[in-house]
């Protein structure tokens, strides 16, 4: 494994650490999107019993929208009543912002836990071309972003929302949204071509501090 493989995977734990144990959060959370769409629309429940059949668009929106969830789901389950219900607000938002229904949203989540085909298709249309400033912007962000992860595991569900916002600041800082830094983490595990490339710029983020460090 190279060491921007390593990095990658580190980038992709540590919001899996922090989303770890909140499966039954995120479903409460989806109810309770599902109650603030019901508020404008009566026809939710009828269209979760259709077929689904879902376009690449609607796989990218929602596996852009989902990315931007994760952070505000992982402490869902120990936020007061009201932080909850300001949680699914935002939620909504989000899914809004990307275009994409909540009954829709939840539908493909369903799928994709149900048929390994369909998952395979999800992760396949998710956005995986990034020009070299975002793979240099990544590089940069995941040095900063490695020494926070150490004690990510251990770290009590408070812990893990501080370091959560740490790292989505330091990729903003790096001018990378959550989508676009975490696309990136999961294909650099998976992709020895790109996970070389990556590794190329990686060593050139870490060149200005290796000559800082020698004087030059």
């Amino acid at each position: 494994m190279t060491k921007i493989q390593m990095l990658a995977a580190v980038a992709a734990a540590a919001l899996a650490t922090a989303c770890a144990g909140t499966q039954s959060a995120r479903e409460e959370t989806s109810a309770a999107t599902q109650q603030n769409a019901a508020s404008t629309t009566t026809s939710s429940t009828a269209q979760s019993t259709q077929p689904a059949t879902f376009t690449d668009e609607q796989l990218r929106a929602y596996a852009a929208a989902r990315d931007e969830m994760a952070p505000l789901q992982a402490t869902f389950g120990a936020q007061t009543p009201e932080r909850q219900q300001q949680i699914a607000t935002e939620i909504a938002a989000i899914q809004q912002r990307h275009g994409i229904e909540p009954s829709m949203y939840n539908q493909i989540a369903r799928r994709a836990n149900e048929d390994r085909t369909f998952a395979a298709r999800l992760a396949g249309v998710q956005l995986d071309t990034f020009s070299d400033d975002s793979l240099r912007a990544f590089a940069r962000a995941s040095i900063e972003i490695q020494p926070l992860t150490a004690g990510l595991s251990t770290a009590t569900l408070e812990q893990q929302a501080q370091i959560t916002e740490q790292i989505r600041q330091i990729a903003r800082r790096n001018n990378l949204d959550s989508a676009t830094y975490n696309a990136i983490a999961q294909r650099a595990q998976t992709d020895q071509t790109f996970a070389a490339r990556v590794q190329d710029l990686y060593r050139q983020a870490q060149a200005p501090a290796t000559n800082e460090n020698n004087g030059e």
